[in-house]
């Protein structure tokens, strides 16, 4: 079995639709890809987004601009 390598733009394309409200089966049949992966994903990104929020003191928010 292969595997199929996606580029990160795609995967972050595919995440950022599901949470818009995309239904996951309407998104695999777009893109291609089967459940399983989008979980992997989903885990994934998440784990790295937390560990960011982590490094950055909590927060991914812009700072306020002054003046």
């Amino acid at each position: 079995m292969s595997q199929r390598k996606y580029p990160e733009a795609l995967v972050r394309e595919v995440l950022t639709k599901r949470n818009l409200g995309y239904s996951l089966p309407e998104l695999v049949r777009q893109y291609g890809f089967c459940e399983q992966t989008f979980f992997r994903w989903q885990a994934r990104y998440d784990t790295l987004e937390r560990e960011l929020r982590a490094s950055c003191g909590g927060s991914l928010r812009p700072h306020p601009e002054s003046g």
